[in-house]
């Protein structure tokens, strides 16, 4: 978790007091579970701050996946990050990684991204799907749920064509593809 090193804030300080940081470009992955008042104050001197944030599924799955990581934080962070919407350029993506304990979460976990009305996260929305372990990957899955996930899904594809959300709608399709190419 690149919030939690010290030598990033001193990093990020030795840019902002060198003059340097309206020219720079940031990115992290990062989970979100820290999240300082100072470095918030720092991104705001830069040029560009790309967070690709990951959760992995609504509080208890995600809870359970990233141990001890709590979606109370994650939520709160989230918050404070929509505060700073208008003096830091940022650029917010959720990675949700797919997995065998989270794929059947998704409708939930869409749901509740989209009822954060946040301006930051913009409906930006990514599956990095799991390939090993394989007992985790959702090829593991019989191919009975597969088609039944892969119904929901395409569900899920009509929902996002009405609301014009054409990212996610990619994002779902690329994981039906993904669960037909198992057969």
């Amino acid at each position: 978790e690149p919030l939690v090193i010290p030598e990033i804030t001193q990093f990020l300080q030795t840019c902002v007091s060198r003059g340097k940081a309206s020219d720079i470009n940031l990115s992290f992955n990062t989970n979100l579970t820290i999240l300082k008042d100072e470095v918030l104050e720092l991104w705001k001197n830069f040029k560009s701050v790309k967070l690709m944030i990951s959760i992995d599924g609504t509080e208890r799955v995600n809870d359970y996946i990233r141990f001890p990581a709590k979606s109370k934080t994650i939520d709160e962070n989230l918050k404070k990050l929509a505060l700073y919407a208008d003096s830091i350029n940022f650029n917010c993506s959720i990675i949700m990684t797919v997995q065998i304990y989270n794929i059947f979460d998704i409708p939930s976990f869409l749901r509740k991204v989209q009822s954060y009305n946040n301006p930051v996260l913009k409906h930006d929305f990514k599956f990095n799907i799991l390939e090993n372990p394989s007992c985790y990957s959702i090829c593991a899955l019989p191919k009975k749920t597969r088609d039944d996930l892969i119904e929901v899904f395409q569900d899920l594809i009509v929902t996002y064509y009405e609301e014009d959300n054409f990212m996610v709608m990619n994002e779902i399709r690329s994981l039906i593809n993904h669960l037909k190419s198992q057969d």
